[in-house]
């Protein structure tokens, strides 16, 4: 005898079952009246080339992809979505640079928009809280941020003399407190800030959903609605864990600022300069223009922590580097041979070189002292 539960949950499956049918169905019959796309594999009937998407190192498969096809564009269609990938940088400037107005729209990601939370991020923004954005790093305004840069730059310099080792987590550090430190006037701690944690944490969610084809419910949006009880609503389960620290990390900081504010012991940052602007206009839409500067503020952390940390970091780059006060080589094996590196790169929505060992060594000992003596002054 089925139990009224059994029953209950077996009418659901069914019910989702039809529904997924017909959801990609109606998918397929209105994708072939449309123009007609760039190349790509054939796939199978519904699910098309659900199955073709990797779950790593994309850009491998993709160039695949194109050499089979003999063109730098390519589309895929994911059970009733299309994807359009591009294989070369002469593609990408002449579909989203030089026709930006027809191509450079914000796809929907219901897994991190949705589920998630990630909707105040600066990539999934409308263009006019981009805007808003960009007015904050206008060159009159970035001078503003020179001192920070120089503190955190001296900090650097000291925490590599100290534990070179760690040079990874310095790296991630400097970032971090340059741009908490300008945004919200947060002076944060040498180990362990809760802000920076926070903030890498949510950062690391997005990176590992962002791609296409990552989680089911991108290409069947509908799945979003399933109850997280339900078989294969694994994703619903993860994306609630994840929602924790999304909604932390653009609410936190600026509660700080706010609170400081109503202190009276506020720092000059970009977030109490513009607060300021704010309440001195006369428009009447202040709350929104409140809730606009949280959100960018957050996604600030992103855009530059990434871009300090990676492309400026020892680990950005495989070959040995030198600086005015270090030299950064190879590091050696037991038998005193150079240890090479690792010509893998991680996978996801940006991808870096796997990280490598390396020696990082004052370059004298004038050197030494004067790294000493720029972090006393």
């Amino acid at each position: 005898m089925i139990s009224p539960m059994s029953f209950s949950l077996l009418h659901y499956l069914v019910l989702s079952l039809i529904s997924s049918i017909l959801y990609l169905a109606i998918h397929s019959y209105t994708n072939r009246s449309r123009k007609p796309l760039p190349p790509g594999p054939r796939g199978l009937p519904l699910i098309r080339n659900l199955l073709d998407v990797p779950k790593s190192q994309e850009w491998l498969t993709y160039m695949e992809i194109s050499r089979k096809y003999d063109s730098d564009i390519i589309s895929l269609n994911l059970a009733g979505e299309t994807v359009i990938v591009l294989n070369s940088l002469r593609a990408v400037d002449d579909l989203l640079e030089d026709k930006s107005a027809i191509y450079s729209d914000r796809p929907p990601f219901p897994m991190l928009n949705d589920l998630m939370g990630f909707h105040w991020h600066l990539a999934f923004m409308q263009y006019e809280h981009r805007k808003v954005f960009l007015q904050q790093f206008q060159p009159s305004e970035v001078l503003l941020h020179r001192p920070v840069e120089l503190q955190a730059a001296r900090q650097l310099l000291q925490r590599l003399l100290d534990s070179p080792d760690k040079y990874e987590r310095h790296l991630r550090h400097m970032a971090g407190m340059i741009i908490l430190s300008t945004a919200y006037g947060i002076d944060v701690q040498l180990e362990d800030d809760p802000y920076i944690d926070i903030s890498e944490r949510a950062v690391k969610a997005m990176v590992s959903t962002a791609n296409k084809g990552s989680f089911l419910v991108d290409s069947l949006p509908f799945l979003k609605y399933i109850p997280e009880f339900f078989p294969g609503s694994g994703f619903k389960k993860q994306a609630r864990e994840w929602s924790k620290v999304v909604t932390a990390m653009p609410n936190i900081p600026y509660d700080f600022v706010k609170k400081a504010r109503v202190d009276g012991t506020a720092r000059s940052s970009i977030a109490s300069r513009a607060l300021d602007r704010i309440e001195e206009s006369s428009d009447g839409d202040d709350e929104e223009r409140k809730l606009v500067l949280r959100n960018i503020l957050a996604a600030c952390y992103d855009a530059y922590a990434r871009a300090k940390t990676w492309r400026n970091g020892p680990s950005g780059s495989p070959q040995p580097r030198s600086s005015p006060f270090y030299n950064i080589s190879k590091r050696l094996d037991e038998k005193g041979i150079p240890i090479e590196s690792s010509e893998e790169y991680t996978s996801g929505m940006a991808c870096y070189p796997i990280p490598h060992e390396c020696d990082i060594l004052p370059r004298s000992e004038e050197a030494r002292v004067m790294i000493q003596d720029a972090v006393l002054d």
